[in-house]
């Protein structure tokens, strides 16, 4: 719910109102057997408790001068439910298992239809519509599936890690695990800044561009290959727009994926070649200086680039202090 008030309480004294109060409600997910899939019982109440209030205390750091505060109670809105669907993001029928493992595999878009017809998104808008006015965020395992190259065969597995919400849903998904020092939590802060940002109707800011799921879990592929892989797909993007009459001076425009709505926002290609360009410079830290791609097109044009890393609805949301670095470009094709 977000509502708006002339006032409120705190530190015992009234205090302007934020134009946005989000009222919270955390659920943190189980599957039926009030198990997590590891076989563990997850976080006790109390950890939860004071977990998720850091979490929401940063994350109210992060919204500051948005106008935007969010309000937890750690006793009267944390709950820990027992319930598979719940806490994750699809369930593959047992009739429909051995899609899995047949030969030949399956494609991506063919295992991307299986997981969206087992959804569980309804079932979660169900629960989350009960709690009226307040937003619903679900710490849950999620969901990931993967191919496996020396099997041949996509995998299922628990937890996915990941997150997600948008303007049609009534939660917020979350990764199950809150860490508890002040590290973790002002990392986990960034994570749900970013979701509640597409509850709040916000979109991504970038056009992605990023390696397949099975590129990512290829262990032979070094970091300089996923960079040429990464530059070769963001040049084909850009001289597909040059072959289809788009002027040299707005190709970059295509990167920018929320210029209908927002118009102040820089092209990004989501962010992964950046990543891992910052790691081939830096032995394996994604978060460097390097803020800048510059790409020498097929007409021998360079286009050059640089998107705002201190944005928390773009990718770069693990690497939110760069906003306080001094970014430096890379020249050539987008290579050290």
């Amino acid at each position: 719910m977000i509502e708006s008030d002339s006032a409120y309480a705190e530190n015992g004294r009234d205090q302007p109102a934020p134009p946005l109060r989000v009222h919270v409600q955390a659920i943190a997910c189980r599957n039926d057997n009030g198990l997590l899939s590891s076989g563990h019982t997850g976080q006790a109440y109390p950890e939860l408790g004071e977990a998720i209030s850091r979490v929401i205390f940063h994350t109210n750091e992060i919204f500051e001068g948005t106008g935007i505060k969010l309000f937890f109670n750690a006793t009267a809105d944390l709950e820990i439910r027992n319930d598979t669907q719940l806490n994750q993001d699809f369930i593959i029928p047992p009739s429909e298992q051995w899609k899995l493992t047949q030969n030949p595999p399956l494609t991506e878009a063919e295992i991307d239809e299986i997981c969206n017809a087992n959804s569980t998104i309804a079932h979660r808008n169900e629960v989350a519509n009960n709690y009226v006015g307040k937003m619903v965020l679900l710490f849950a395992e999620g969901t990931s599936r993967f191919f496996d190259e020396n099997k041949q065969h996509w995998i299922i597995s628990n937890p996915s890690g990941g997150g997600f919400s948008w303007e049609d849903l009534s939660f917020v998904k979350l990764s199950a695990y809150v860490g508890t020092t002040n590290a973790a939590t002002e990392d986990y802060a960034t994570f749900l800044s970013h979701e509640v940002g597409h509850y709040l109707h916000l979109w991504h800011p970038f056009y992605k561009i990023s390696l397949t799921s099975s590129e990512n879990g290829n262990q032979s592929l070094t970091d300089q290959q996923k960079v040429e892989l990464l530059t070769q797909r963001v040049k084909e993007v850009l001289n597909n727009e040059l072959a289809n009459g788009i002027p040299l001076e707005n190709v970059l425009n295509i990167l920018n994926a929320d210029t209908a709505v927002v118009h102040d926002t820089p092209p990004d290609d989501s962010g992964e070649l950046l990543h891992y360009l910052n790691r081939v410079a830096n032995g394996g830290d994604g978060c460097g200086l390097i803020g800048e791609v510059n790409l020498t097109l097929k007409n021998g044009a360079i286009v050059s680039y640089s998107p705002d890393r201190s944005l928390v609805m773009s990718y770069f949301k693990g690497c939110l202090l760069t906003r306080q670095l001094n970014i430096r470009p890379v020249h050539g094709d987008a290579r050290i």
